[in-house]
């Protein structure tokens, strides 16, 4: 009854004519909805469920059957806010170091050019790639497409598009960050082999946080990234 109610509203807001009303006399009426069939049906296909898929237990069988959906929260929202107006102030003063030093033009560093640069970037290219993946999401549930069912995921566990946006602007406010302490090291003179290490150091500490086994941190969603790129890489020797 409430899957009519719901097709109806719809009906009625894209044709923008008010039949909701008249179609939903029929469907009270009608025999599905006074016969309790369908309900011992329901039943019965939760008893196979609970036995079959969940080992008798009931408990962890509802957790597929009804998830319980996580509230938003408004820290994360807030902490989005903050970590983008960090982002935005530390590119800033990053793109302006590098113009008075200049870094990017023929007379560059070449050793931060080859070295440390391309360290830096891959980490703006990944997180823009997971950026680009919180906007498919935030289309996705607009549009109501079930990607957590499509993609496999854990319910109740999937990444909602203000997480993913929560990790990128706290990822690239920390990477523009060291960035930008980097380049005004090496434009102040410190050429020792401490600073050339930061790059590697920063990368060494994204790469520990993947793989920590504690559960923090979205854990499910940073093992199912780990077991994906492991199948990507294994395809050919299936």
């Amino acid at each position: 009854m409430l899957a009519f109610v719901k097709i109806l509203k719809k009906f009625d807001k894209v044709t923008a004519k008010e039949v909701q009303t008249i179609y939903l006399k029929v469907v009270e009426s009608s025999y599905f909805n006074s016969s309790d069939k369908a309900i011992r049906l329901m039943d019965d296909v939760e008893e196979l469920f609970v036995r079959h898929f969940a080992s008798g237990d009931k408990r962890k069988a509802m957790k597929y059957l009804k998830p319980n959906q996580k509230e938003e929260s408004h820290a994360t929202t807030f902490f989005i806010g903050l970590f983008t107006g960090g982002f935005v102030a530390l590119f800033i003063g990053y793109c302006i170091m590098a113009h008075i030093s200049g870094m990017y033009t023929h007379q560059s560093n070449k050793v931060y050019m080859s070295t440390s640069y391309p360290v830096l970037s891959m980490f703006s290219l990944f997180f823009l790639h997971l950026f680009l993946y919180g906007c498919n999401i935030f289309m996705w549930r607009k549009t109501r497409i079930n990607y957590a069912f499509i993609f496999e995921f854990a319910p109740t566990k999937e990444l909602k598009y203000r997480d993913v946006f929560l990790i990128c602007t706290t990822s690239m406010t920390i990477v523009v960050g060291v960035m930008f302490a980097h380049l005004t090291l090496i434009v102040k003179g410190y050429s020792s082999s401490t600073v050339q290490a930061i790059p590697g150091c920063l990368l060494l500490v994204f790469l520990l946080v993947l793989v920590c086994p504690f559960k923090i941190l979205y854990r499910s969603s940073r093992y199912h990234f780990l077991i994906a790129i492991r199948n990507i890489i294994l395809t050919p020797f299936y």
